[in-house]
């Protein structure tokens, strides 16, 4: 039995009105900028400053709360590629030693953070990509980071490589839990003179929450064991660290297993009685499904002990944010101008129900 339940989503707008005063006075983003180079060459030369901007958006941890504007980024990595093409080669990476690591766990607000670059090897009036990953206690593990984008004037990770990839052994349950940052800037620098810029770091993932009241028990006379927030594919094992224009996700399934295929799985031990269950997790970003394909992104299911579906529920992505169960509204964000059918977006905050208006499922019996 099927029926449709609103989703709502914050692309952060509200995040990047708290702190656009800061942003569009140090955003620097893709665009390239030439640090003055001075008029006399002489042997004072000056480090290269970088400043980085740590901004919050979703609640962190295996089991998201709540959207809260907050982040929990314990280590901040920087990379530096020898160009701006695809083919640059990373020939530097430095932990910033960022200070913010304390107190990181309960979430903090936007850091900001100036670090002076080690790397000495900068030629003149060439154009170089500063990458900067943020990682909070789990994101390491999950994705293999910080090492796996190798320093090397020769055999170094190209930019085009720099992605994050699920490390060996881990799985859709370390995605769920793991934080990730990243930003860039493309600086031209000098020999002789550094100059300042800025890194602005926002998540590289996307977070799905659900919040639901009168979960059953028993459907038919068949015992409820789990309800699963499950995407329409096996979820994607890699995202791009640098932000694309259009295509910003790398497909590729993590594994062949259907199961893989759970965003959120809550066991019928953690249903709560008499209030509302809450649970989320992060997920890395997909395209919508063609339609020949799949008619949803994402679905809510009541299933068995065994896996078998008893109830679901097709996920409908909400203009106005109010949760309903009606077949109406046009949805945002979705190119396919179908409702059910939309991507899921790095930086993104996808809300099944809210913390005031979960969504009820007293009517399934």
């Amino acid at each position: 039995m099927k029926k449709a339940i609103d989703i709502s989503t914050s692309p952060y707008t509200k995040l990047c009105r708290l702190i656009s005063s800061l942003l569009l006075l140090s955003w620097v983003g893709c665009s390239n900028e030439d640090l003055p180079d001075p008029s006399v060459p002489g042997s004072n030369k000056e480090p290269v400053v970088l400043i980085f901007n740590a901004s919050p958006a979703l609640m962190t941890r295996t089991v998201l709360t709540s959207p809260d504007n907050l982040q929990h980024v314990r280590q901040v990595q920087l990379y530096i590629f020898d160009g701006a093409t695809d083919n640059a080669r990373c020939v530097a990476s430095e932990n910033i030693n960022w200070q913010y690591a304390t107190g990181a766990d309960n979430g903090l607000s936007t850091k900001e953070q100036t670090y002076k670059v080690v790397y000495e090897g900068f030629q003149a009036s060439k154009v170089y990509t500063f990458l900067a990953i943020g990682l909070d206690d789990t994101s390491g593990a999950t994705y293999g980071l910080p090492n796996a984008i190798q320093a090397n004037p020769t055999s170094g990770t190209l930019l085009k490589d720099a992605n994050a990839l699920l490390a060996a052994g881990k799985g859709r349950t370390d995605i769920a839990g793991s934080e990730l940052f990243a930003g860039f800037s493309q600086l031209t620098t000098n020999i002789l003179n550094g100059g300042t810029g800025h890194v602005d770091l926002y998540r590289r993932v996307a977070g799905v929450i659900g919040y639901f009241k009168n979960i059953p028990t028993q459907i038919g006379g068949v015992d409820v064991s789990a309800l699963h927030i499950e995407l329409y594919t096996i979820q994607n094992k890699s995202v791009p660290l640098i932000k694309r224009d259009s295509n910003d996700y790398i497909m590729g399934p993590m594994s062949s297993d259907p199961n893989d295929k759970i965003i959120v799985n809550i066991p019928k031990s953690a249903f709560v009685t008499g209030g509302t269950t809450i649970k989320g997790s992060y997920i890395l970003p997909i395209p919508a499904p063609v339609p020949t394909d799949k008619d949803y992104t994402l679905q809510v299911v009541l299933v068995d002990a065994s896996g078998t579906p008893l109830y679901t529920h097709k996920v409908r992505l909400s203009p106005d944010g109010e949760v309903s169960e009606t077949n109406g509204g046009t949805g945002i964000i979705v190119p396919t101008n179908d409702p059910y059918r939309f991507p899921i977006l790095t930086n993104h905050f996808y809300s099944i129900g809210t913390q005031a208006s979960p969504i009820d499922l007293n009517s399934i019996h």
